[in-house]
């Protein structure tokens, strides 16, 4: 039973890797868009800046007293700012930490699933799982930084469509466990 749950797991780790190469590479929800003076923007950036982290543009934020009426014209921006270009020959490193975040993922879905005998309740779980990660990773952004609506969809439905995915396979891999899964 210990290696069926195992062996979902890193099918379930792999199928969400895949799909999230194929979620960031091919499809168009995730491109963001580009400023229209990228030179000007750029030095403004560097010039203005100290570093790698995260930062905020609002005279909300900014001012002690803001003009309200300066307020409504000004942009937000929150952003994550890196000092370099990120080396396309360093993706080895990205894939790894995903894959690896994916793996605890999935086994944690591989033991839940364990409890379940039907497969379809397997797959509802899987369903689940990928809706609790979608409206994590989307709703905070969404409420707080009026992120689009298309970026919202595309944040909650990413680990929807990626994890019910896993779900399909690993609910065909995992059987139902009379006993606690890690107990001798």
């Amino acid at each position: 039973m210990k290696k069926r749950i195992l062996i979902a797991t890193f099918v379930g780790a792999i199928i969400t890797l895949i799909w999230s190469i194929v979620s960031l590479s091919y499809l168009t929800w995730h491109t963001p868009k580009t400023f229209a003076n990228s030179a000007e923007i750029t030095k403004v950036i560097q010039d203005n800046t100290n570093g790698h982290g995260m930062y905020a543009l609002s005279p909300l934020l900014i001012d002690v007293n803001p003009d309200k009426e300066a307020t409504k014209s000004h942009p937000f921006i929150y952003a994550i700012i890196r000092p370099q270009q990120i080396d396309g020959r360093s993706m080895i490193r990205p894939l790894v930490l995903n894959f690896g975040a994916n793996l605890f993922l999935a086994l944690i879905l591989a033991i839940i699933m364990a409890r379940r005998s039907h497969y379809i309740s397997k797959l509802v779980v899987g369903l689940l799982f990928g809706l609790f990660a979608g409206i994590t990773a989307s709703a905070p952004l969404f409420i707080w930084m009026e992120l689009p609506n298309m970026e919202t969809t595309a944040r909650l439905c990413d680990p929807l469509i990626s994890w019910t995915f896993a779900a399909a396979i690993m609910g065909l891999i995992v059987k139902k466990t009379k006993r606690r899964i890690f107990s001798s």
